[in-house]
């Protein structure tokens, strides 16, 4: 489970789409200064504890966490010192930071639990990159300016989802590899409608890629241009 959590902690919120200089210190980015900074002591920021809170904090809109190496397991906020379980931690920063709320409070000390609500984030994720890349779209076809403008438009938008891409088809190994056979031990029916799903996903996720590349040659005057674009927009929202 620790690997698991240590690859998709750097994934959720969006973080993976984002190419950041590595901080040896682990402080913020300048960008980041305004967060409540919480502080982290622990021997390592690849514990268990250390990628649980990684992963709650990021959920939150208003906080950061910054590590600092120890031989104890303390999480330092203000005036406040807070030791014990990582689910008393838990309860401690959703008390202090109540929005958005840790739904899945409970499910963190159970190892399955864990899981599955580390997919809920990372699905709520891709979701919203998903989302922001059908206005993208809807914008390209109504936006002014000349044909070179709105074709480099065009390949960063390709770039992006193709950046997307990677992380939901990591995503779908992932789920095959650890979240199916769960499925299939609990629920044979559920676990083979969830593959036929996925097997239906997979050439459409592959297939939007491509697509948006033919997009790009297309001429920005042609009224295929525009349709493409709604096209490509209705595309995205099956996804």
């Amino acid at each position: 489970m620790r690997q698991l959590l240590k690859k998709l902690s750097s994934q959720i919120m969006g973080a993976c789409l984002t190419k950041k200089k590595k901080i040896s210190s682990e402080i913020v980015p300048e960008s980041e200064t305004s967060l409540v900074p919480i502080i982290f002591h622990a021997s390592s920021s690849d514990t268990l504890t250390s990628l649980l809170l990684r992963i709650a904090i990021s959920h939150k809109k208003s906080a950061s966490l910054h590590f600092v190496p120890s031989d104890t397991t303390v999480l330092h906020y203000g005036a406040d010192t807070v030791t014990g379980s990582i689910e008393a931690m838990m309860r401690y920063i959703d008390g202090r930071f109540p929005s958005p709320p840790l739904f899945f409070l409970a499910n963190w000390c159970n190892n399955e639990g864990g899981i599955v609500s580390v997919v809920m984030l990372q699905h709520r994720s891709m979701t919203g990159h998903i989302g922001k890349l059908v206005t993208w779209a809807m914008d390209l076809v109504t936006r002014g300016g000349g044909s070179v403008r709105r074709r480099t438009e065009v390949r960063k938008l390709r770039r992006r989802y193709s950046e997307l891409l990677e992380v939901m088809l990591e995503h779908a190994q992932m789920e095959k590899r650890i979240v199916f056979p769960t499925l299939e031990r609990d629920d044979r029916e559920l676990s083979k409608a969830t593959n036929e799903e996925h097997a239906r996903d997979l050439p459409i996720m592959n297939g939007i890629k491509e697509y948006i590349k033919s997009i790009g040659v297309l001429e920005i005057e042609d009224s295929t241009y525009q349709d493409a674009l709604f096209d490509l927009s209705t595309r995205l929202e099956t996804l």
